[in-house]
């Protein structure tokens, strides 16, 4: 009883497993075992192929310079202004609403739109005196950070981050 397990330390009994298991899936599988020759021409012939590899030809990471001109240029345009979502999807109405029923939905939502207004009245200012940014005129990809926000932290160089505050006032525009 040379193999039993209860002469064997377990952790002996392991490795030799292993080692049968290792040696039979060479085998079947004809894998070449690396030796010193074989393992100093496969990790140049690594080398050679990540070194082919390179970025797709569209991205460019950009300099320190590059990022600090194209900040200060897109602050220049939008920095104090209020920044406007048009792209928010209108609720339509049913298809198969009457026309009736449709004139009364939108006069509640204008009628709701108003209220709304009359409440934030006093925090927001006027309308008529402030500048606006339409949401849909800023370059992808975009991101709006506004206070509370949760945002990732992956780095996309190209990706605009619109700093805002409650209101939609644009702080400070950032790229990453």
């Amino acid at each position: 009883m040379l193999l039993d397990s209860a002469y064997i330390h377990p952790r002996l009994l392991f490795i030799l497993k292993l080692t049968i298991f290792i040696v039979l899936f060479i085998d079947t599988t004809q894998i070449p075992l690396l030796t010193p020759q074989t393992t100093a021409t496969t990790s140049t012939h690594l080398l050679a192929k990540r070194n082919d590899m390179s970025a797709p030809e569209s991205f460019h990471m950009p300099t320190k310079e590059e990022q600090e001109a194209r900040v200060a240029e897109w602050e220049a345009k939008l920095k104090d202004k209020y920044l406007v979502d048009d792209t928010a999807a209108k609720v339509a109405p049913p298809a198969d609403a009457k026309p009736e029923q449709q004139q009364q939905q939108q006069q509640q939502q204008q009628q709701q739109q108003k209220e709304e207004e009359e409440e934030e009245g006093s925090d927001k200012p006027e309308e008529s005196k402030r500048e606006t940014v339409l949401l849909s005129s800023l370059p992808q990809p975009l991101r709006v950070i506004k206070p509370g926000s949760r945002i990732t932290r992956d780095l996309r160089p190209n990706r605009m981050n619109v700093v805002c505050d409650e209101h939609g006032l644009i702080l400070k525009v950032q790229f990453y």
